[in-house]
């Protein structure tokens, strides 16, 4: 039975509801990975009415959405991307980046990589080592696997090909709504990979799904194996959900305010209580009501803005802008994390098929056609795979006078450094894509990947810092919800992360020289695709040039509206409520105290499966 309190909405000038009704039980703010997973489970409930607000468009029949091979093709397109920029950062040569961020249902589940990887166990146990009850990966990894459908190698001559018997059918879930299989098609790439990691002895001694191994290895895909294309919460859990008479979903609705009312006494102050929200629709202004909580899945750019834009946040900051200060919380938008890629490419010897082979607008078109009409050829998977990699699996070490820790974030650091000393949690990622990148387009998104134009055939590795020590921020820097807020992500200016780009660095450029990848690539290894390196040397007196010149944005924007105490730097507490306030939570990447190694799709939808089951918690009782 529900439990909450309706509070009318008075004094308020409205224009008629876009929604189908006035007042929903739910609202969510946001129809990304987290949005729509969480929604679909609430209205499992019959009881609950939900309704999901989504500011882009619904892209499940999309061609560029669906195909896995053209996923590049949506970026810096802002159909599908919302397209950041952050202000110019002083250890990227004072540059603004383009910060990739999926716009429409799915949210980054609709434009990502598809790769499917995992948090550690060590990054959950710390999320709880930070001060939040009942937080640990035992208590985690179930929702991984309630959201999966593994889907095992096609045969015995894939499982050895790609390496896949460490696989433990165990530790994935079956029926889940995410489809995540192994590419059905695959080159020598893919082939040579997890063979090289298994000579240098760093394949992975158990399934990375459990938490705890590292090494290379083929990893899964959000590919339906079947239909060729994309898995994710759009098709999977959405769609599944969409006639539900209890769950509407409304897109091209972009919220610019959460509304509070007068709540539950405490003593003498009055809690504020969110009790619905406006939003735009069509160059209108609507509103409507929630009878028990909004919840904010709207992605951490989106969500400390509306926070702040609401009231919650820095009391100076908000008066700067005109904005009365609802909750003073400093916290708000502070603790910002992201993965950083460094890109390095080669050439391949001839014969070897890349993607550079398609870039070509004839090519192009002939596989899409192929894709388009039989779900078949090389848009109709993805080639790439991964290496979870600990500071002594790749020869590194750290100098811990860099190490020093900001007092607020001194707690953090500590299980940082711990991290790095561990043998079961990783200092880096390296995932190997087929094709040419082409970082000096760094403010340009739709050219990074779309190949290096030069008729060359190359292979690439991204690097990333799986658990990088500085911090940055996301705040308003105008009232105007339209503006974008402001994106300082003060990126490697914490020295530690700079002495571990530089490592990685060096860890790239030689793991390629090892068979049988490096018999795939020219000079075994040793040419560098033109425009990385001026000389074809990577050493100790270019290293910081090169990272600080190459880097690119990872799509992993975390940590702002952190899951800690108050006191510790939190916005939200451990189950997820924002602190000084009713009936509002937050249920995207912005909660996660710590970003945690790899991909984040499977994590940010494992806390939104959790998620719904604490609001049914509190809200299903008879």
């Amino acid at each position: 039975m529900l439990t909450g309190k309706f509070v009318p909405m008075i004094g308020l000038c409205l224009l008629w509801h876009a929604a189908a009704q006035d007042s929903y039980n739910f609202i969510v703010v946001g129809g990304g990975a987290a949005g729509l997973t969480l929604a679909t489970r609430l209205s499992e409930e019959p009881g609950f009415s939900v309704l999901v607000l989504e500011a882009g468009s619904d892209h499940t029949n999309d061609t560029k959405a669906q195909c896995p091979g053209i996923f590049a093709s949506m970026y810096g397109d802002h159909e599908y991307d919302w397209d950041y920029r952050n202000v110019p950062q002083p250890y990227l040569n004072n540059r603004t980046h383009a910060n990739i961020a999926g716009k429409g249902l799915g949210g980054g589940s609709a434009v990502n990589f598809m790769w499917w990887t995992h948090a550690s166990r060590e990054d959950i146990n710390n999320w709880g080592a930070l001060g939040n009850a009942n937080w640990s990966w035992d208590e985690v990894q179930p929702y991984l696997k309630k959201s999966e459908a593994y889907v095992p190698p096609p045969s015995a001559e894939a499982v050895e090909d790609m390496q896949t018997q460490y696989v433990d059918p165990g530790l994935h879930g079956t029926d889940g709504p995410i489809i995540n299989s192994f590419p059905t098609s695959y080159g020598p790439f893919t082939e040579a990979w997890a063979k090289m990691f298994e000579a240098l002895g760093q394949f992975p001694a158990g399934d990375p799904r459990g938490g705890e191994a590292l090494g290379g290895y083929t990893n899964l895909f959000n590919i339906n194996p079947e239909t060729k294309e994309r898995s994710y919460p759009a098709t999977e859990y959405h769609l599944r959900a969409s006639q539900r008479p209890n769950l509407t979903v409304l897109t091209g609705a972009f919220v610019t305010k959460i509304l509070f009312n007068g709540g539950e006494e405490e003593g003498t102050v009055a809690i504020p209580r969110a009790f619905g929200v406006e939003y735009l629709k069509d160059n209108s202004t609507y509103t409507v009501q929630a009878s028990e909580e909004v919840i904010l899945s709207a992605g951490s750019m989106q969500s400390s803005k509306l926070l702040e834009l609401s009231g919650i946040g820095d009391c100076d900051l908000l008066s700067t802008f005109g904005i009365d200060c609802l909750v003073n919380n400093t916290n708000v938008g502070e603790n910002f994390q992201n993965h950083l890629m460094l890109p390095l490419g080669w050439a391949v010897v001839p014969g070897v098929t890349t993607t550079d082979d398609f870039s070509s607008t004839e090519a192009f078109n002939a596989a899409l056609e192929e894709y388009t009409s039989s779900r078949s050829g090389p848009f109709s998977t993805v080639n790439g795979s991964s290496a979870l990699l600990s500071l002594e699996q790749i020869g590194g070490s750290y100098n811990a006078t860099d190490a020093a820790p900001t007092a607020l974030y001194e707690a953090q650091h500590k299980l940082l450094l711990e991290g790095l000393n561990s043998s079961q949690n990783s200092a880096v990622q390296e995932i190997w894509i087929s094709g040419g990148i082409s970082p000096w387009y760094y403010n340009d998104s739709s050219k990074v990947f779309a190949g290096p134009g030069d008729g060359g055939n190359y292979f690439s590795i991204i690097g990333l810092v799986s658990h990088p020590f500085s911090r940055g921020s996301v705040h308003i820097q105008s009232s105007d919800p339209a503006v974008q807020a402001r994106l300082d992500p003060r990126y490697l200016s914490h020295p530690m992360d700079r002495q571990l780009e530089r490592q990685l660095a060096f860890h790239m450029r030689d793991v390629v020289q090892n068979p049988p990848l490096s018999g795939l690539l020219e000079g075994n290894g040793t040419v560098f695709q033109s425009g990385y390196l001026d000389g074809g040397v990577l050493g100790e007196d270019n290293v910081d040039a090169f990272v600080a010149d190459k880097i690119l944005i990872a799509y992993h924007h975390s940590g702002n509206n952190a899951m800690l105490p108050r006191d510790s730097g939190g916005v939200v507490d451990h189950r997820l409520r924002v602190y000084g306030v009713e009936g509002l939570r937050i249920v995207d990447a912005s909660v996660f105290p710590m970003v945690p190694q790899g991909t984040i799709t499977s994590i940010v939808i494992a806390v939104a499966e959790r998620a719904a089951d604490f609001v049914k918690e509190e809200y299903s009782r008879g």
